[in-house]
């Protein structure tokens, strides 16, 4: 109990900190140029689009154009702080956008509130940034950036929206509609008296009220712990673990094939082997170098039979050709928050039992003539995954019969974990410290560690650092041009 209020009082000094010690500009206008890059006439008429789309609908975007991220915080962190600040959209729906660029440092992030974050995925904003926004951004054309991208992010948002002079040439975003994706709404709050009065004994009751405020920040932050959560692992790419609260018996069917190869333990590294063998495979992409890994783009593949996690994959390969570790985290990040969606009450052994013989029964049924099965596999290995996965894809025209090593780049993909693991995560405690401790320990996580900041910092930054009511990001994606 005591760790738990030391870990609390860590996390709310830090975050005061960081609160007064960077300036933050104030919000002007929908579109807010501090860096020049706009002219008089191009900022108008972004502030008119957007203007337009506010007023027709419940949701808001703003933009916020910058020369540099302030030294001391990461990319997400001042986002996430600034999106916390402005406040776009409806603030008790939370349903606002900010799309923050910062010229020198050539980087970008699109900041989304949790009650878009149906419409507009980590995924969509990932592609919304490599198609739309960063391919103009190289050749020095801001304004066509920014206009492609804030349609791009319209469209998504309200697809039968009319947009005022729209281009031809802006990306559209595919969302494949066998996705299942979280609107979790907030819960209820849950008195934590103890942890109140430390806080205000620590920094007064200024941080009182404001914890006061984002009681269900905090709670909302601890619902994943119920059901997936991070395993921190030496500050590399964590582990994905499942909790061992179910219904017994009850069987996850809505996984997709990678979700499902999550949830069988294979390692990371071999699932995104086998996405890289796919797409090599069908020409999308040509391996240059394995030391360390660099792709070349072949051709475009057509997004909308793929899963969003190969849409996401294919465009962290597609902006300069190698996954960065920014990028293998927003993956991570959006495979734990699918699977804590649709799995998080499942039997995990009855669920995995239940895959291993999809598969199975698939390979038995399409190898029984052709005597391949016999003769190159092995039942219950990471192949017979990597055959159902690859044959019953939609979008796959070629064959994998066991012909080939689909696990070969496993070496040369830069993350250092495992695979998904069963954890104990106890929901008999949910009302008690316990959910705060765990909240406030994965949020002080973010601030010291910002390779797992876009996994759990939205939450709890905005319960310790916002005031109360107001609306937070909840998700998006980052990057550069």
């Amino acid at each position: 109990m005591k760790n738990g209020y030391r870990v609390i009082i860590l996390l709310v000094g830090l975050c005061a900190w960081n609160a007064f010690a960077i300036e933050f500009p104030q919000l002007q206008a929908r579109v807010n140029d501090y860096a020049g890059v706009l002219s008089t006439d191009q900022q108008q008429d972004l502030e008119n689009l957007l203007k337009g789309f506010n007023e027709s609908t419940p949701n808001q975007i703003f933009v916020a154009i910058q020369k540099r991220i302030p030294d001391g915080v990461t990319l997400e962190e001042y986002v996430n702080e600034l999106f916390d600040r402005w406040q776009p959209g409806n603030k008790e729906q939370d349903t606002g956008v900010l799309l923050a660029i910062f010229i020198d440092d050539r980087k970008l992030r699109i900041e989304v509130g949790y009650g878009l974050e149906a419409s507009l995925t980590d995924a969509a904003s990932k592609l919304i940034i490599n198609n739309d926004i960063a391919p103009r951004f190289k050749r020095g054309d801001y304004y066509s950036g920014i206009r492609q991208g804030v349609e791009s992010i319209i469209r998504a948002l309200a697809p039968n929206y009319s947009i005022p002079g729209a281009s031809a040439q802006s990306g559209h975003i595919q969302q494949p509609s066998s996705q299942v994706r979280s609107t979790t709404p907030y819960t209820p709050p849950i008195p934590q008296h103890d942890m109140l009065l430390w806080g205000m004994l620590v920094i007064g009751g200024i941080f009182t009220l404001v914890i006061l405020g984002k009681h269900k920040s905090m709670v909302s932050a601890y619902r994943g712990l119920e059901a997936v959560r991070w395993d921190q692992i030496d500050w590399t790419p964590p582990k994905i673990v499942l909790s061992n609260f179910h219904k017994p018996g009850k069987i996850c069917q809505e996984l997709d094939s990678i979700e499902a190869g999550f949830y069988l333990q294979l390692p990371i590294k071999r699932i995104l082997s086998a996405m890289l063998d796919a797409m090599v495979l069908e020409g999308y992409l040509n391996v240059v170098d394995e030391a360390p890994l660099r792709v070349e783009i072949l051709r475009k593949p057509d997004l909308e039979p793929l899963s969003e996690y190969e849409q996401l994959f294919y465009a962290s390969l597609a902006d300069d050709g190698e996954l960065s570790q920014e990028e293998l985290e927003a993956f991570m990040n959006f495979a734990v928050k699918n699977i804590q969606t649709k799995a998080w009450d499942a039997d995990i052994e009855a669920t995995k039992a239940y895959y291993a013989q999809l598969i199975e029964n698939y390979v038995d049924e399409r190898e029984r003539h052709a005597q391949l099965y016999t003769e190159l596999a092995k039942k219950h290995n990471d192949e017979d995954w990597y055959y159902w996965y690859y044959n019953s894809h939609s979008a796959y025209q070629q064959y994998y019969a066991y012909d080939r090593d689909p696990f070969r780049y496993e070496i040369a993909i830069p993350i250092d974990t495992d695979h998904l693991v069963q954890g104990s995560v106890s929901t008999t405690v949910i009302p008690d410290l316990n959910a705060c401790h765990d909240a406030c320990h994965s949020a002080c996580h973010s601030a010291c560690h910002s390779a797992c900041h876009s996994a759990c910092h939205s939450a709890c930054h905005s319960a310790c650092v916002s005031g109360g009511g107001g609306s937070s990001g909840g998700g998006g994606a980052s990057g550069g041009w």
